[in-house]
Protein backbone atom coordinates (compact mmCIF):
# COMPACT_ATOMS: atom_id res chain seq x y z
CA UNK A 1 0.00 0.00 0.00
CA UNK A 2 2.83 2.39 0.62
CA UNK A 3 4.53 1.39 -2.71
CA UNK A 4 1.12 2.27 -4.18
CA UNK A 5 0.72 5.65 -2.66
CA UNK A 6 4.33 6.80 -3.82
CA UNK A 7 3.75 5.15 -7.72
CA UNK A 8 0.91 7.26 -7.49
CA UNK A 9 2.15 10.31 -6.17
CA UNK A 10 4.97 10.23 -8.13
CA UNK A 11 3.26 9.63 -11.41
CA UNK A 12 0.70 12.80 -10.50
CA UNK A 13 3.89 14.94 -9.92
CA UNK A 14 5.18 13.76 -13.21
CA UNK A 15 1.89 15.09 -14.89
CA UNK A 16 1.51 18.08 -12.85
CA UNK A 17 5.25 18.62 -14.16
CA UNK A 18 4.40 18.27 -17.67
CA UNK A 19 0.94 20.68 -17.34
CA UNK A 20 2.64 23.29 -15.70
CA UNK A 21 5.99 23.37 -18.31
CA UNK A 22 2.82 23.58 -21.14
CA UNK A 23 0.87 26.07 -19.34
CA UNK A 24 4.24 27.75 -18.36
CA UNK A 25 5.12 27.88 -22.38
CA UNK A 26 1.43 28.93 -23.47
CA UNK A 27 1.47 31.97 -21.07
CA UNK A 28 4.67 33.05 -22.20
CA UNK A 29 3.67 33.46 -25.49
CA UNK A 30 0.70 34.96 -24.26
CA UNK A 31 2.74 37.86 -22.34
CA UNK A 32 5.28 37.88 -24.58
CA UNK A 33 4.64 42.21 -25.98
CA UNK A 34 2.67 42.51 -22.96
CA UNK A 35 5.34 42.08 -20.28
CA UNK A 36 9.06 43.15 -19.73
CA UNK A 37 11.01 40.23 -19.30
CA UNK A 38 8.47 37.86 -20.05
CA UNK A 39 11.41 35.90 -21.55
CA UNK A 40 12.61 35.28 -18.33
CA UNK A 41 9.47 34.10 -16.57
CA UNK A 42 10.37 30.05 -15.55
CA UNK A 43 9.39 26.84 -13.53
CA UNK A 44 11.93 27.58 -10.27
CA UNK A 45 13.91 24.46 -9.97
CA UNK A 46 13.69 25.54 -6.10
CA UNK A 47 10.58 25.61 -5.81
CA UNK A 48 10.15 22.57 -7.68
CA UNK A 49 12.23 20.60 -5.68
CA UNK A 50 10.24 21.96 -2.19
CA UNK A 51 7.01 20.66 -3.56
CA UNK A 52 8.27 17.74 -4.81
CA UNK A 53 10.54 17.06 -1.24
CA UNK A 54 6.31 18.00 0.29
CA UNK A 55 4.66 16.00 -2.09
CA UNK A 56 6.90 12.63 -1.14
CA UNK A 57 6.75 13.76 2.30
CA UNK A 58 2.51 13.51 1.97
CA UNK A 59 2.76 10.50 0.47
CA UNK A 60 4.73 8.63 2.98
CA UNK A 61 2.70 10.30 6.00
CA UNK A 62 -0.92 9.53 4.38
CA UNK A 63 0.87 6.13 2.91
CA UNK A 64 2.16 4.67 6.23
CA UNK A 65 -0.95 4.75 7.87
CA UNK A 66 -3.20 2.75 6.13
CA UNK A 67 -0.25 0.83 5.32
CA UNK A 68 0.24 -0.13 9.26
CA UNK A 69 -3.61 -1.00 9.79
CA UNK A 70 -3.60 -3.28 7.28
CA UNK A 71 -0.43 -5.54 9.32
CA UNK A 72 -2.56 -5.76 12.18
CA UNK A 73 -5.31 -6.96 10.43
CA UNK A 74 -7.41 -9.89 11.17
CA UNK A 75 -6.98 -12.26 7.78
CA UNK A 76 -9.78 -14.66 8.50
CA UNK A 77 -12.33 -11.82 9.34
CA UNK A 78 -11.31 -9.82 5.99
CA UNK A 79 -12.06 -13.27 4.33
CA UNK A 80 -15.30 -13.35 5.67
CA UNK A 81 -15.86 -9.69 4.23
CA UNK A 82 -15.21 -10.29 1.16
CA UNK A 83 -17.27 -13.19 0.77
CA UNK A 84 -20.17 -11.37 1.55
CA UNK A 85 -18.95 -8.85 -0.91
CA UNK A 86 -18.87 -5.86 1.62
CA UNK A 87 -15.55 -3.64 3.23
CA UNK A 88 -15.38 -1.82 6.51
CA UNK A 89 -13.68 1.58 6.91
CA UNK A 90 -11.70 2.90 9.45
CA UNK A 91 -12.89 6.28 10.76
CA UNK A 92 -9.97 7.55 10.74
CA UNK A 93 -9.36 6.74 6.82
CA UNK A 94 -12.77 8.55 6.34
CA UNK A 95 -11.92 11.38 7.70
CA UNK A 96 -8.93 11.16 5.72
CA UNK A 97 -10.50 11.01 2.40
CA UNK A 98 -13.11 13.45 3.49
CA UNK A 99 -10.21 15.77 4.26
CA UNK A 100 -8.32 15.26 0.42
CA UNK A 101 -11.96 15.66 -1.21
CA UNK A 102 -12.35 19.20 0.63
CA UNK A 103 -8.09 19.73 0.20
CA UNK A 104 -8.73 18.87 -3.61
CA UNK A 105 -12.31 21.05 -3.78
CA UNK A 106 -10.43 24.61 -2.62
CA UNK A 107 -7.39 24.17 -4.74
CA UNK A 108 -9.97 23.28 -7.64
CA UNK A 109 -11.73 26.63 -6.84
CA UNK A 110 -8.72 28.54 -6.29
CA UNK A 111 -7.51 27.83 -10.02
CA UNK A 112 -10.89 28.49 -11.45
CA UNK A 113 -10.81 31.91 -9.72
CA UNK A 114 -7.30 32.25 -10.86
CA UNK A 115 -7.85 32.08 -14.38
CA UNK A 116 -10.99 33.60 -14.31
CA UNK A 117 -8.97 36.56 -12.63
CA UNK A 118 -6.89 36.25 -16.08
CA UNK A 119 -9.35 36.11 -18.71
CA UNK A 120 -11.02 39.27 -17.01
CA UNK A 121 -7.75 41.05 -17.23
CA UNK A 122 -6.58 39.86 -20.44
CA UNK A 123 -10.13 41.64 -21.46
CA UNK A 124 -9.74 44.65 -20.04
CA UNK A 125 -9.04 47.76 -22.80
CA UNK A 126 -5.81 49.70 -21.47
CA UNK A 127 -7.44 52.32 -23.63
CA UNK A 128 -3.98 52.31 -25.99
CA UNK A 129 -2.62 49.49 -28.11
CA UNK A 130 1.50 48.46 -25.95
CA UNK A 131 2.27 46.17 -28.78
CA UNK A 132 4.85 46.93 -30.12
CA UNK A 133 5.79 49.76 -28.16
CA UNK A 134 8.83 51.12 -26.25
CA UNK A 135 9.03 53.55 -23.27
CA UNK A 136 11.91 54.38 -22.22
CA UNK A 137 13.24 57.74 -19.80
CA UNK A 138 16.60 59.61 -20.19
CA UNK A 139 18.17 62.25 -18.06
CA UNK A 140 19.33 66.03 -19.45
CA UNK A 141 22.11 66.09 -21.63
CA UNK A 142 23.96 69.05 -23.26
CA UNK A 143 22.00 68.37 -26.39
CA UNK A 144 18.90 70.11 -24.75
CA UNK A 145 20.30 71.88 -22.39
CA UNK A 146 20.82 76.04 -22.78
CA UNK A 147 17.93 78.57 -23.85
CA UNK A 148 14.57 77.59 -24.26
CA UNK A 149 14.71 77.50 -28.13
CA UNK A 150 18.05 75.50 -27.94
CA UNK A 151 16.05 73.01 -25.40
CA UNK A 152 13.04 72.37 -28.10
CA UNK A 153 15.23 72.19 -30.40
CA UNK A 154 17.64 69.62 -28.88
CA UNK A 155 14.22 67.59 -28.06
CA UNK A 156 13.80 67.46 -31.89
CA UNK A 157 17.02 66.41 -32.90
CA UNK A 158 16.92 63.67 -30.34
CA UNK A 159 13.62 62.91 -31.62
CA UNK A 160 14.67 62.84 -35.64
CA UNK A 161 17.56 60.35 -34.58
CA UNK A 162 15.65 58.09 -32.47
CA UNK A 163 13.33 58.00 -35.80
CA UNK A 164 16.10 57.30 -37.86
CA UNK A 165 16.65 53.64 -36.13
CA UNK A 166 15.51 50.20 -38.64
CA UNK A 167 12.77 49.39 -37.10
CA UNK A 168 11.14 52.50 -35.77
CA UNK A 169 8.12 53.85 -37.25
CA UNK A 170 7.10 56.64 -34.77
CA UNK A 171 8.53 58.38 -31.68
CA UNK A 172 7.14 60.73 -29.51
CA UNK A 173 8.51 62.36 -26.38
CA UNK A 174 6.47 62.23 -23.32
CA UNK A 175 6.59 64.70 -20.08
CA UNK A 176 4.14 64.75 -17.27
CA UNK A 177 1.88 61.69 -16.91
CA UNK A 178 3.60 58.45 -18.06
CA UNK A 179 0.93 55.93 -18.21
CA UNK A 180 0.45 52.88 -15.39
CA UNK A 181 4.06 54.39 -14.71
CA UNK A 182 4.12 57.63 -13.09
CA UNK A 183 1.47 60.94 -12.64
CA UNK A 184 1.45 64.46 -13.32
CA UNK A 185 -1.67 66.62 -12.64
CA UNK A 186 -2.41 70.06 -12.97
CA UNK A 187 -5.08 72.42 -11.70
CA UNK A 188 -7.78 73.83 -14.35
CA UNK A 189 -10.02 75.91 -14.81
CA UNK A 190 -12.71 76.83 -17.46
CA UNK A 191 -12.76 80.47 -19.24
CA UNK A 192 -15.82 81.65 -19.22
CA UNK A 193 -16.87 80.46 -15.57
CA UNK A 194 -16.32 81.87 -12.23
CA UNK A 195 -12.38 81.23 -11.27
CA UNK A 196 -11.99 79.58 -8.11
CA UNK A 197 -10.26 82.06 -5.15
CA UNK A 198 -7.56 79.36 -4.75
CA UNK A 199 -5.82 76.98 -6.67
CA UNK A 200 -6.80 73.81 -4.21
CA UNK A 201 -10.35 74.36 -5.52
CA UNK A 202 -9.63 73.77 -8.68
CA UNK A 203 -10.18 70.26 -10.93
CA UNK A 204 -7.40 68.56 -11.58
CA UNK A 205 -6.49 66.17 -14.75
CA UNK A 206 -3.50 64.49 -15.33
CA UNK A 207 -1.70 66.49 -18.14
CA UNK A 208 0.71 64.76 -21.08
CA UNK A 209 3.19 66.96 -23.00
CA UNK A 210 3.96 64.99 -25.79
CA UNK A 211 4.72 65.38 -29.68
CA UNK A 212 2.02 64.74 -32.70
CA UNK A 213 3.40 61.16 -33.48
CA UNK A 214 1.84 60.05 -29.71
CA UNK A 215 -1.83 59.35 -31.03
CA UNK A 216 -0.27 56.88 -33.96
CA UNK A 217 2.22 55.21 -31.42
CA UNK A 218 -0.03 54.89 -28.86
CA UNK A 219 -3.43 54.20 -31.09
CA UNK A 220 -5.66 56.24 -28.51
CA UNK A 221 -9.06 56.74 -30.44
CA UNK A 222 -9.66 59.93 -31.58
CA UNK A 223 -13.52 60.22 -31.11
CA UNK A 224 -14.04 64.29 -32.45
CA UNK A 225 -11.92 67.23 -33.52
CA UNK A 226 -8.37 66.91 -34.33
CA UNK A 227 -5.17 65.86 -32.69
CA UNK A 228 -1.93 67.46 -32.14
CA UNK A 229 0.10 68.31 -35.18
CA UNK A 230 3.47 69.76 -35.93
CA UNK A 231 2.12 73.04 -36.78
CA UNK A 232 1.31 73.35 -33.20
CA UNK A 233 4.81 75.23 -32.10
CA UNK A 234 5.65 77.94 -29.83
CA UNK A 235 4.76 80.61 -32.32
CA UNK A 236 0.94 79.59 -32.44
CA UNK A 237 -1.76 79.40 -30.28
CA UNK A 238 -1.68 77.17 -27.26
CA UNK A 239 -4.16 73.91 -28.28
CA UNK A 240 -5.19 71.52 -26.13
CA UNK A 241 -6.67 67.59 -26.62
CA UNK A 242 -8.56 66.24 -24.12
CA UNK A 243 -10.70 62.87 -23.17
CA UNK A 244 -13.89 61.59 -22.58
CA UNK A 245 -13.79 61.60 -19.26
CA UNK A 246 -12.40 65.76 -19.26
CA UNK A 247 -15.63 66.19 -21.14
CA UNK A 248 -18.05 64.15 -18.83
CA UNK A 249 -17.02 66.05 -15.92
CA UNK A 250 -16.03 69.32 -17.31
CA UNK A 251 -18.40 69.73 -20.03
CA UNK A 252 -21.42 67.18 -19.46
CA UNK A 253 -24.07 69.52 -21.65
CA UNK A 254 -21.51 71.40 -23.71
CA UNK A 255 -19.41 71.04 -26.61
CA UNK A 256 -15.96 71.09 -25.22
CA UNK A 257 -13.98 72.34 -29.15
CA UNK A 258 -13.79 75.42 -29.11
CA UNK A 259 -13.65 76.01 -25.44
CA UNK A 260 -10.67 77.20 -23.29
CA UNK A 261 -8.92 76.04 -20.55
CA UNK A 262 -6.60 78.01 -18.13
CA UNK A 263 -3.49 76.60 -16.61
CA UNK A 264 -2.83 78.57 -13.57
CA UNK A 265 0.16 76.68 -12.90
CA UNK A 266 2.38 77.45 -15.65
CA UNK A 267 0.18 80.72 -16.96
CA UNK A 268 -1.40 78.88 -20.12
CA UNK A 269 -4.64 79.20 -21.72
CA UNK A 270 -5.45 76.32 -24.26
CA UNK A 271 -8.17 76.18 -27.03
CA UNK A 272 -9.51 72.90 -27.03
CA UNK A 273 -9.12 71.27 -30.69
CA UNK A 274 -9.93 67.85 -29.87
CA UNK A 275 -11.31 64.70 -27.56
CA UNK A 276 -9.98 61.12 -27.27
CA UNK A 277 -10.30 57.96 -25.27
CA UNK A 278 -9.55 57.66 -21.91
CA UNK A 279 -6.64 55.16 -21.01
CA UNK A 280 -6.71 53.82 -17.49
CA UNK A 281 -3.38 55.89 -16.11
CA UNK A 282 -3.78 53.90 -12.49
CA UNK A 283 -4.05 50.33 -13.93
CA UNK A 284 -6.01 47.84 -15.32
CA UNK A 285 -7.93 46.82 -12.10
CA UNK A 286 -7.66 50.26 -9.98
CA UNK A 287 -8.33 53.16 -12.80
CA UNK A 288 -11.99 53.27 -11.97
CA UNK A 289 -11.24 53.94 -8.12
CA UNK A 290 -8.51 56.52 -8.67
CA UNK A 291 -9.35 60.38 -7.64
CA UNK A 292 -8.11 62.18 -10.89
CA UNK A 293 -9.45 60.31 -14.15
CA UNK A 294 -9.45 63.90 -16.81
CA UNK A 295 -6.68 63.59 -19.50
CA UNK A 296 -5.15 66.57 -21.25
CA UNK A 297 -2.44 66.04 -23.96
CA UNK A 298 -0.37 69.30 -25.02
CA UNK A 299 2.48 69.72 -27.65
CA UNK A 300 5.65 70.02 -25.74
CA UNK A 301 6.97 72.75 -27.47
CA UNK A 302 3.90 74.62 -26.71
CA UNK A 303 5.18 74.75 -22.87
CA UNK A 304 6.38 78.55 -21.30
CA UNK A 305 9.78 79.39 -22.03
CA UNK A 306 10.14 79.34 -18.04
CA UNK A 307 8.99 75.50 -18.11
CA UNK A 308 11.96 74.91 -20.37
CA UNK A 309 14.36 75.02 -17.85
CA UNK A 310 12.62 71.92 -16.31
CA UNK A 311 12.01 69.88 -19.54
CA UNK A 312 16.27 70.14 -20.24
CA UNK A 313 16.35 67.84 -16.90
CA UNK A 314 15.35 64.61 -18.59
CA UNK A 315 12.03 63.11 -20.25
CA UNK A 316 10.45 59.95 -21.08
CA UNK A 317 10.40 58.80 -24.61
CA UNK A 318 7.96 56.84 -26.72
CA UNK A 319 7.73 54.72 -30.12
CA UNK A 320 6.86 52.42 -32.14
CA UNK A 321 8.37 49.31 -33.86
CA UNK A 322 8.04 47.55 -36.39
CA UNK A 323 8.84 44.17 -34.59
CA UNK A 324 9.85 43.29 -31.14
CA UNK A 325 10.65 46.27 -29.83
CA UNK A 326 14.07 45.58 -27.66
CA UNK A 327 15.21 44.15 -31.04
CA UNK A 328 16.22 48.26 -31.91
CA UNK A 329 17.80 48.94 -28.56
CA UNK A 330 20.62 47.89 -29.39
CA UNK A 331 21.10 51.10 -31.56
Amino acid sequence: MLTECLLLALSGGVLALAVAKLLDGIFIIKLANQLARADQIHLDPVVLAFTAATSLVASVLFGIVPALQSTRADLSETLKEGERGQTTRHGFQRALICAEVALALVLTASAGLMIRTMSRLWCVKPGFDPQQVLMFAIAGSPAVHGTPSAVRNGYQQTIDQLRSIPGVSAVSVLLGAVPMSGDSEMPYWVEGRPKPAEQSQMDLALFYGISPDYLNIMRIPLLRGRFITSQDDENSPCVAVIDEEFQRKAFPTQDPIGQRINLDLIGMQCEIVGIVGHIKQWGLDSDATAKVHSQMYFEFRQFLDRVMDVVSGGSAFVLRTGGAPYSVWRH
